[in-house]
């Protein structure tokens, strides 16, 4: 008799504790997934230059994104808008994506509402080296982009390129990164070339009529 009643213990004590992890589980994926959304939406609202505070919480920071910012399929992607307070659309964002030194990188290309120029530049994720090819992630290397011309180069010519800083479309790569620049380089001119080839089709959007992001 005394061993079933411990058997007994035992398994409710079992079920208990799964019970327990169970709900620990469940309740910080759901904060894990939040902390998630909010770091994209953070990136969003940055490469598009849309004010935010440091210290805002996940709840502000959605609002701001959704009071902010319109999203549109397209293909296989999304094309971002971003509009100020009086409702002007200021720029678009766009994801980029190729493949680095050890796993793939992805990113956010800003354009300006013109399309002819780049507004801004993060990467949303990377498994780039420490203090190397991760220095991409260094405001000094995405602000390079920033401002290039799309349409200063010859027809057929990469848009961005490293070397001469003299020339306005060149930029500094990133010393002893050389596989990673030319990944970002690569990346952005392919992913460029794709964004012009459907500027008529993003132009013909209908941003008004969409409901915010």
């Amino acid at each position: 008799m005394t061993f079933i009643k411990n058997i007994s213990f035992i398994f409710v004590i079992a079920i208990l504790f799964a019970g327990l992890t169970s709900g620990v589980n469940m309740a910080l994926s759901k904060r894990i997934q939040l902390n998630e959304q909010t770091r994209i939406s953070r990136q969003l609202l940055e490469v598009l230059q849309i004010p935010f505070s440091p210290g805002s919480t996940p709840e502000a920071i959605r609002e701001i994104e959704l009071k902010h910012v319109k999203a549109k399929q397209l293909g296989r992607d999304y094309v971002y808008a971003a509009f100020n307070e009086n409702g002007r659309l200021e720029r678009y964002a766009f994801p980029i994506s190729g493949k680095g030194l050890w796993g793939p990188i992805h990113g956010l290309l800003a354009l300006n509402r013109n399309l002819s120029s780049i507004d801004g530049l993060i990467f949303t994720s990377h498994s780039e080296t420490p203090g190397l090819g991760a220095r991409i992630d260094e405001k000094w290397f995405r602000d390079q982009f920033r401002g290039i011309d799309l349409g200063s180069t010859q027809e057929g010519r990469p848009k961005v390129e490293f070397g001469a800083r003299e020339a306005s479309n060149s930029v500094d790569a990133i010393t002893g990164a050389t596989i990673t620049s030319n990944s970002v380089k690569n990346m952005l001119n392919k992913s460029i070339k794709a964004i012009l080839s459907d500027q008529d089709e993003i132009r013909r959007i209908d941003w008004p009529s969409l409901q915010k992001r």
